[in-house]
């Protein structure tokens, strides 16, 4: 399965040294090149390496594309999404049958909307949990809860962690 990665849920994932998650969860990942513009300068600013991200697309295991398109799947994309997202969503759609890796619901209403599948970033871990790929996700929403601009409710860290009985 193809999957396709947004700005904040990327940074995330950098942030949480899991990036690699994304390669062993689905056959191809691809970010946008708006995206990767727009995430890069974000990496010094926030005083991350952006070594993880740079290596995995050198190695080919993240892949940089832009949408073919330049009309937004959905006319009313461009008015509540920035450029690279809106990118995203396009790419999505173009390729089909894939998901959007996106954490910020707004992202997701109007992928739905275009009828393109996303996962947030919690559903990634859980995942990635179920198929053993991490030990445990209660330190990794932790670090999450830490380091996140919009903090993980205590309801749906309960609820995320329950599912999982860690």
């Amino acid at each position: 399965m193809i999957v396709i990665g947004e700005a904040s849920s990327v940074i995330a994932l950098v942030q949480l040294g899991q990036l690699s998650l994304l390669k062993k969860l689905y056959t191809e990942v691809y970010i946008p090149h708006l995206l990767y513009a727009e995430v890069m300068p974000i990496f010094s600013d926030l005083a991350l390496s952006s070594s993880d991200l740079l290596l995995a697309v050198k190695n080919r295991e993240i892949q940089v594309r832009s949408s073919w398109e330049d009309e937004p799947v959905s006319p009313h994309i461009h008015s509540h999404l920035t450029k690279a997202e809106a990118d995203a969503v396009n790419l999505a759609f173009e390729l089909g049958n894939c998901y959007l890796l996106a954490s910020d619901r707004i992202i997701r209403k109007e992928a739905k909307a275009a009828g393109i599948i996303s996962i947030g970033l919690l559903g990634l871990l859980h995942q990635a949990r179920k198929s053993h790929l991490i030990d445990a996700l209660t330190p990794l929403l932790d670090q999450l809860r830490s380091k996140l601009v919009q903090p993980i409710s205590e309801r749906l860290y309960t609820e995320v962690l329950q599912s999982i009985h860690d």
